[in-house]
């Protein structure tokens, strides 16, 4: 009995988790890049899962270098909480999204730098010069610099619209 088959034969006792020959091809796909397209709710999440697992279990892979990177902050905490299920014994892994990831990179390469910064987000938040600073206001200025005229409503609405 392979190494593959053993650890599915394993999970099926343990979790009664049964994957399909894709799904198992998918998991013992170690190398490189995989592209895993399918339809919701064919499992994509729980081969993902069952991958990270067996790279960690079998592959010998430690956790801290794993970074699995999915759209919304549901998705990650559900994936964070399958996880868990899985492999109760397991090291955990970070799970985050795109956007925590992006933040997280442009936060270490500032620091990194030496470089003072400021990330704005959402709400408002206040310059050195306790000026109130938002995404729209920062928009706004700069696109009277760039175009030389103030910006409307129907435009920043698109402008932003364009940017996320």
């Amino acid at each position: 009995m392979s190494l593959g088959e053993k650890f599915f034969e394993s999970k099926q006792q343990q979790l009664g988790v049964s994957l399909n020959d894709v799904q198992k091809k998918a998991v013992l796909q170690t190398e490189g890049p995989l592209l895993l397209l399918a339809t919701p709710g064919s499992g994509k999440t729980t081969t993902i899962i069952m991958r990270i697992g067996y790279i960690i279990e079998e592959k010998g892979v430690n956790p801290a270098r794993i970074k699995a990177v999915t759209f919304s902050k549901a998705s990650a905490i559900d994936m964070e909480e399958r996880f868990k299920r899985f492999f109760p014994s397991l090291p955990p892994v970070n799970f985050s999204t795109i956007h925590s990831l992006a933040f997280e990179i442009v936060r270490e390469h500032f620091t990194h730098q030496k470089i003072a910064y400021q990330l704005i987000e959402g709400g408002t938040t206040v310059n050195q010069n306790n000026r109130p600073l938002n995404k729209k206001m920062i928009l706004r200025e700069l696109f009277k610099q760039m175009v030389g005229e103030v910006i409307t409503e129907d435009q920043l609405e698109e402008l932003t619209t364009y940017i996320s």
